[in-house]
């Protein structure tokens, strides 16, 4: 190789690593930053705190939910049953009339 070469491939090298340089040193500047920031106004454990509130709601929101379910379910349920209980009892009264409307009728022979 001759020196040329060399002087060139050492400059490349050295322009690359700069760079690389200024990023490691600029990232770990950027997170003391942070970190001191995070430890100063506590915004982690708020974040935290928020995530948690809002889970806290959401579950109470599908209890309650749930519950609703249930209830129209009972209700539905129940009518269903009602309807049911009324129509056997229409059901038993029309025959009980028509069987003794046979045996009383007069029967002509």
């Amino acid at each position: 190789m001759t020196a040329a070469m060399v002087s060139a491939i050492s400059g490349v090298a050295t322009f690359a690593v700069g760079p690389l340089v200024a990023v490691v040193v600029v990232g770990v500047g950027l997170s003391l930053l942070l970190d001191s920031a995070d430890k100063h106004y506590g915004i982690t454990d708020k974040v935290i705190a928020g995530i948690d509130e809002v889970g806290d709601s959401v579950e109470d929101y599908i209890e309650y939910r749930k519950a609703q379910v249930e209830d129209l379910t009972t209700k539905a349920a129940a009518a269903a049953i009602d309807y049911a209980i009324e129509s056997a009892r229409e059901i038993v009264i029309r025959w009980a009339r028509d069987r003794l409307n046979q045996f009383a009728a007069p029967k002509i022979y």
